[in-house]
């Protein structure tokens, strides 16, 4: 395994949040430079993390039940298809090893929104990208054609994820996708969105860097650039992540860094890694943070909450 589990549900949620804060920020014309200072917020005020944090909390408390998850009821009309997607991602990462699972519950935790039916099949697109991921199987020349194989329902997903292959296939460039994805007016659909950011992850895939450069020259950047992140930093891990973005706040060594309040999205993963993996507290898991003790591990398929 190039890089631990741990590492790779640490990259999922940072760069999913790294990649909505700088598509706000680049969206709001706040980003002359990579290196502004203070431009990054604390996760807590971001949309994403409000999102994340009611589902990751009841998988580690071992809360199944994903319809009993409460969500924050001010952000229900605020919410697109997007970024109900993007709240789903500590779903994928507890049920990307049972593609079974997976799609039910994903399917299930996106039901809990006021969104169109169509929602379900993007976060499903996601999901098995990720579920790739994390298995070790992601093929950069297959996963498109998997992933239209697999989809059920939404044409419209489909055809763009189709055209994304095609133009990764032929070295399109980003300008040419956006002609070939009918985004000369600038409207964008949850659907090219989506297949933006298979776009700009497959197309830099060792590089989260340019995978999110190209993801800001969208015509939406806030959500392409947040689901490009999670992709990206799935497979990069957080380790490939630069540090100047996620660098704890204060922290003067870079002090013009992009400043992210990181420790509770990373102790999020951690305690979503320790759950997944059976430990029994999975709140209070010091193998996972400093290797000082050893918690209880279930084996696969006994004791794990499922």
């Amino acid at each position: 395994m190039q890089y631990s589990l741990l590492s790779r549900f640490q990259g999922t949620l940072l760069g999913a949040m790294v990649g909505e804060t700088l598509g706000l920020a680049s969206s709001r014309q706040l980003l002359p430079q990579w290196a502004s200072p203070h431009i990054m917020s604390q996760p807590e005020s971001t949309q994403l993390y409000q999102l994340v944090k009611p589902y990751a909390a009841a998988l580690i408390c071992g809360g199944l039940d994903l319809a009993q998850c409460r969500q924050p009821e001010h952000l229900n009309t605020l919410l697109s298809p997007v970024q109900v997607i993007g709240g789903t991602l500590p779903v994928i990462l507890f049920f990307h090893e049972d593609l079974g699972k997976l799609q039910q519950q994903v399917c299930q935790a996106v039901r809990l929104w006021p969104v169109p039916l169509e929602t379900q099949h993007g976060a499903l697109a996601v999901a098995f990208a990720i579920a790739q991921i994390m298995r070790e199987q992601l093929n950069p020349y297959t996963l498109i054609p998997q992933i239209v194989k697999d989809l059920p329902g939404s044409a419209s997903l489909r055809q763009a994820l189709e055209q994304v292959h095609h133009l990764l296939k032929q070295g399109a460039g980003l300008d040419r996708t956006q002609q070939s994805l009918n985004l000369q007016t600038g409207i964008t659909t949850p659907d090219v969105i989506i297949a933006l950011a298979f776009y700009c992850f497959l197309s830099n895939l060792e590089n989260f860097r340019l995978t999110l450069t190209r993801a800001l020259r969208t015509p939406d950047p806030h959500l392409t650039a947040m689901l490009a992140g999670a992709l990206s930093g799935a497979y990069n891990s957080s380790i490939g992540i630069p540090l100047e973005w996620w660098l704890e706040p204060g922290y003067q060594s870079l002090p013009s860094s992009l400043e992210v309040a990181t420790p509770k999205t990373l102790q999020l993963a951690i305690h979503l890694m320790a759950a997944w993996s059976g430990v029994y507290d999975p709140t209070n898991a010091p193998i996972l943070v400093s290797g000082s003790q050893s918690p209880a591990v279930a084996a696969p398929g006994i004791i794990r909450p499922r």
